[in-house]
């Protein structure tokens, strides 16, 4: 009984956030971008601390010489995959969300916003990633660092189609 109390009042209190939903997936595309360029040099720099230790094996070198190779294009590889999945969650959660039209201008305008903030975050990481430190391991991570420095036009694409998921549905029989 209680079940289909909560059931029926989740069902009813469902609103469509097409900025939060946005903001996700601008915060998780900026920060697992970082993590994986400060990943991949924390990676190298334990690297060179093993290859100049006398103690170890030249087999255990060699299989982290290996595995630092593999690293760039596994988890550039990884990073598309999280921004497809998140895009297709995001779009699938938006599109079975009854959201009343005239959210849809307050979204637009809201929308500005988090497309300016996904301009700054872009520059962050562009200027982050262009530091001495970082500019060699850029080149490694070609769909991260496109996709990190292009943040502006993907959240334009995902909020657009988040938009048009959300309220463009038909309704029929109302």
């Amino acid at each position: 009984m209680r079940v289909s109390i909560l059931k029926s009042k989740l069902r009813n209190n469902k609103k469509g956030n097409m900025i939060l939903d946005g903001s996700l997936v601008l915060v998780v595309l900026f920060v697992f971008a970082l993590i994986l360029i400060y990943g991949f040099s924390l990676f190298n720099e334990i690297n060179d601390e093993m290859q100049s230790e006398e103690d170890l094996s030249d087999m255990s070198k060699d299989l982290m010489t290996e595995k630092v190779a593999e690293y760039p294009s596994l988890f550039d590889g990884l990073y598309a995959v999280v921004i497809i999945v998140l895009w297709a969650t995001v779009m699938i959660a938006s599109f079975f969300i009854d959201a009343h039209p005239i959210f849809w201008i307050f979204t637009v305008l809201l929308s500005i916003f988090l497309i300016i903030g996904a301009g700054m975050l872009s520059n962050i990481f562009e200027e982050t990633m262009t530091d001495v430190a970082f500019a060699s391991y850029t080149t490694s991570f070609p769909i991260t660092y496109y996709t990190a420095t292009h943040l502006v036009e993907f959240i334009i694409a995902i909020v657009l189609s988040i938009g048009l998921a959300l309220f463009g549905k038909w309704r029929f029989g109302q």
